[in-house]
């Protein structure tokens, strides 16, 4: 089959970044021919220059610059964004002939770049696609993507990557699948579950509407288990600031 994964621009995409490449990895595995694009109102990339730059800073910077070469092929940082996958308008997304057409987002967000515009659903009503999956990567549907509802008609399936989103899409029209984020733990020995430590790992992006500041003062509450908090962000910059409690 004949792919095309596209993802709308948010701030710091985290777990979507690896979600799109592992899944382009496991799709090109089977055979299938995948390209992966950024969506917005209007086309572009970042010129040569730009891009040539990067590439050499990605050679020399001790920042944890990525590239999947299986995966889109495209340069990451921190798992915040593709920094030279290219852009497709929302109509030369809908008019990309492909067999399958998977949203890595589901819906743009609403922001400066797509308030009052009506283009957007245009992508999902005339697509030329057989097939178009969405993948929802959080529970907040109600409160942030309720547009979905509008195009809701033209999608066969959302794919739910927890429990928590697929629970915020009851209320879809349309077929939910929970297939969980793909992630390689392979390496370490696997021990019964009674041997393992007492444990729990919180690992995420630190977003205000993660609620990771709810997490901490919960941490004094936890008895008899070791916590351990990991990742980063705007908000843990402003928890580990000068002059925080």
């Amino acid at each position: 089959m004949k792919i095309l994964i596209e993802t709308s621009r948010l701030n710091d995409l985290g777990g979507i970044v690896p979600c799109v490449e592992n899944l382009t990895i496991g799709l090109k595995r089977l055979g299938h021919e995948v390209d992966a694009v950024w969506s917005g109102p209007k086309t572009g990339r970042p010129p040569e220059r730009r891009r040539d730059a990067l590439y050499r800073k990605a050679k020399t910077s001790h920042a944890p610059w990525q590239r999947f070469p299986e995966g889109t092929g495209w340069w990451f940082r921190n798992m915040l964004e593709w920094w030279d996958m290219p852009t497709l308008s929302w109509e030369e997304v809908a008019d990309f002939e492909c067999d399958l057409l998977i949203h890595g987002v589901p819906v743009p967000t609403v922001s400066r770049t797509t308030r009052g515009r009506p283009q957007w659903p245009n992508m999902y009503a005339m697509s030329r696609a057989d097939r178009q999956i969405v993948y929802v990567h959080d529970a907040h549907f109600r409160d942030l993507y309720p547009h979905l509802l509008e195009v809701a008609r033209h999608i066969d399936v959302a794919v739910c990557v927890h429990e928590a989103a697929h629970k915020s899409c009851e209320m879809l029209p349309t077929p939910r699948a929970l297939i969980p984020n793909p992630h390689d733990v392979k390496g370490g020995p696997v021990k019964p579950i009674a041997e393992r430590p007492n444990r729990l790992l919180s690992l995420q992006n630190f977003k205000s509407w993660k609620h990771v500041d709810d997490l901490i003062r919960a941490v004094p509450h936890v008895i008899g288990c070791e916590v351990r908090l990991a990742g980063g962000g705007i908000e843990q910059q402003y928890m580990t600031s000068p002059g925080q409690d």
